[in-house]
């Protein structure tokens, strides 16, 4: 269980970075353009959270400047994944490209998000990561 950059790319910048140190939950956070290539990574590091038994994974969307649609479906299978598992994807920070593109789908009925402003209660244990 660690911390970790699962996926990095200069252009466009996008980042994927995970704290799985707690057996039961974990964080991802996701920065920059969310395309397909990005996608990809994140449905292989959800799986391997899903793999370890994680009842609890949040993902950080603060950083997110575009959320394509290979990863709203990504967001969206994960979800039916936890809830079979009993568990739970919630999704954090959700606002601008990310939040418009849940409205425009109608997923923002369906995903478990919180705006910005909800985050900060929750804490963050990756700063360095994160940005």
């Amino acid at each position: 269980m660690t911390s970790r950059i699962v996926f990095d790319r200069v252009l466009p910048a996008t980042r994927i970075a995970v704290s799985d140190r707690e057996p039961a939950r974990a964080t991802v956070w996701l920065s920059g353009e969310v395309d397909a290539e990005c996608a990809q990574a994140l449905r292989r590091e959800l799986i391997c959270q899903q793999m370890a038994a994680r009842r609890l994974v949040r993902i950080d969307l603060n950083a997110v400047t575009m959320l394509d649609g290979t990863a709203l479906g990504v967001l969206v299978d994960a979800h039916h994944v936890w809830l079979r598992m009993r568990g739970t994807l919630v999704l954090l920070g959700v606002a601008g490209p990310a939040l418009r593109v849940f409205r425009l789908t109608g997923m923002d009925r369906e995903l478990f998000h919180m705006p910005p402003s909800a985050d900060a209660a929750l804490g963050r244990e990756l700063v360095g990561l994160a940005g």
